[in-house]
């Protein structure tokens, strides 16, 4: 996978609470069937109508996620008014249901909440040492089978700290990824590598082998992650039921897909 980062522009949906210093009330994100911090009964104040910037940064991927793979992310307020910001977010796939992990690189300044109504929905958020700061970082790891496209809720307070309702901001946004589907992934297997024998039944060699490659994964036909094999040439599959699988190779530039079955 081709190393970068984005700024999800409409991608996460985080909450800033200053009356909720030690992290926002769950379910503030402004995703489906929830409503956001800046609701009347707390900062009560429309979103996107201060002049601070909400963004969130990935690293590793562009436009879409690979089965069980950790992606860094990175989530930032610019330009804010005050010192007493937090965050909440939550990512979630197209039937609306909880996608993903959460791993968190700094507990002191953030925390997991599990949904009270919506149960199954994981959430992060800041702790009262997290809200005076504007940078949030953490880690998402995808789902281990493809839920169609994931998207980052997040709404975000910067707040003027006078106690009050009054004076603050809210901003909010979300953004989506689609799955690294089998059928995608094929389409950039431009070089010609051969793979032998196919069918095979202990091990698979790879012939004609870019020398740029870093790393293989095995996919099945539901473009489940089946294994990360061994940096070599040749790849066991002696473990494998029989069937059709997909060979993923990556290189420093792209993605090389080559299939084989196993007998």
């Amino acid at each position: 996978m081709k190393k970068g980062i984005i700024t999800l522009a409409g991608g996460v949906l985080f909450a800033l609470l200053v009356g909720f210093s030690s992290g926002g009330q769950v379910q503030s994100t402004g995703a489906p069937d929830e409503q956001t911090c800046g609701n009347s009964s707390c900062h009560n104040v429309d979103p996107n109508t201060g002049s601070a910037m909400l963004k969130l940064e990935l690293t590793g991927t562009t436009e879409t996620y690979e089965a069980d793979a950790t992606y860094s992310l990175k989530v930032s307020l610019e330009d804010v008014q005050a010192a007493k910001n937090g965050f909440q977010i939550v990512a979630l796939d197209e039937a609306n249901n909880n996608a993903g992990t959460w791993t968190l690189t700094d507990t002191d300044a953030m925390k997991e909440l599990a949904g009270n109504i919506l149960a199954d929905r994981k959430y992060v958020t800041h702790t009262s040492n997290g809200n005076a700061q504007a940078e949030w970082s953490l880690d998402w790891t995808a789902p281990s089978s493809d839920v169609g496209a994931v998207t980052f809720y997040v709404s975000a307070i910067d707040a003027d700290g006078n106690g009050a309702k009054s004076g603050d901001n809210l901003y909010t946004t979300s953004s989506s990824l689609s799955f690294a589907t089998v059928s995608g992934l094929e389409s950039l297997a431009a070089r010609q590598i051969a793979l032998y024998p196919n069918p095979a039944s202990d091990y698979i060699y790879i012939e004609n082998m870019p020398q740029d490659v870093i790393g293989f994964r095995i996919y099945d036909v539901q473009g489940k992650l089946i294994q990360q094999p061994a940096f070599l040439n040749k790849v066991d599959v002696s473990q494998l039921q029989e069937g059709l699988y997909f060979l993923q190779l990556q290189t420093k530039e792209e993605l090389l897909t080559k299939q084989f079955l196993v007998h």
